[in-house]
């Protein structure tokens, strides 16, 4: 479960200017943030903070844009506005950021939203990380330290980015672990990621026993690729000598096959006489 806070100091370093102006809005004035990535909110969080804000009110102010007319684009702080209208609040205190504002930064503070919202899947968390290193050009550690966290723990969920979308689909469909996702990670040949996935999902492995399942997996898919203990490979050479064998027989040599299983290999040899050839 991701519940973060936003680092007020680390938006103002934006435009400290245009951060202090704190305003008291009507929320009828707050239009929804454009091309918002999550529009649902868990109803039971939901009421909760709705309960917090009518004993303590609104802590911190939601971010919002000036646009004309006396009218705001909400930034950050959906759920918080959410709350206040269950609350019966008709205004709530905003940090306003006017038009001048740097395109980037508004961007980067409504990405740093998404992040702070309970219940965020895996794969959602993910990608709004993988969002923001690509867009805003920021490494794993500068991220970390905005967000308050580890560098490791931006690392490791990046690194899921990298698996097939098919694959992601069915992270979030089962609602998978970190290390479910590194344990496919291991895997390169995607015919058997697809495989070993669908497995792991209908069989209800844990992570423990994906792991386990998966290096068998590899284990096996290498001692076929170096020939060691493939039994099938040898029936299918051993059944191919036979049919040799049995097709210079119907050429009239008989006995052309010998098989030697003494020592630790099995011996054909095979003899065609001048004649035939």
């Amino acid at each position: 479960m991701t519940n973060l806070v936003i680092d007020v100091n680390y938006v103002t370093d934006y435009s400290k200017k245009e951060a202090e102006k704190v305003l008291t809005l009507p929320i009828s004035s707050i239009l929804p943030k454009k091309n918002g990535r999550r529009s649902s909110v868990n109803d039971d969080e939901l009421w909760e903070l709705s309960h917090s804000i009518k004993t303590y009110g609104i802590v911190q102010p939601v971010i919002v844009r000036a646009l004309s007319m006396g009218t705001y684009e909400l930034i950050a702080g959906e759920r918080r506005i959410k709350a206040a209208r269950l609350a019966g609040l008709k205004s709530v205190p905003c940090l306003v950021y006017e038009n001048s504002c740097e395109d980037n930064s508004l961007i980067l503070m409504s990405v740093l939203e998404n992040v702070q919202r309970v219940n965020l899947s895996l794969v959602e968390e993910a990608k709004i990380y993988g969002d923001i290193v690509n867009r805003f050009g920021l490494d794993a550690q500068k991220l970390a330290k905005r967000l308050g966290k580890e560098p490791y723990e931006i690392e490791e969920k990046l690194k899921i980015l990298t698996l097939p979308e098919e694959i992601l689909k069915k992270i979030e469909e089962y609602n998978l672990s970190i290390f479910h996702a590194h344990s496919f990670l291991k895997i390169k040949d995607r015919a058997l990621l697809t495989k070993a996935v669908t497995n792991v999902c209908v069989r209800h492995f844990d992570a423990d026993k994906t792991e386990e399942y998966i290096n068998d997996l590899l284990k096996e898919k290498e001692d076929l690729k170096l020939g060691n203990g493939s039994v099938l490979d040898v029936k299918i050479l051993t059944n191919t000598i036979n049919q040799i064998a049995k097709l210079l027989k119907n050429l009239g040599v008989d006995e052309a096959l010998t098989i030697n299983e003494e020592g630790a290999s099995t011996e054909f040899i095979i003899k065609i006489p001048k004649t035939v050839c």
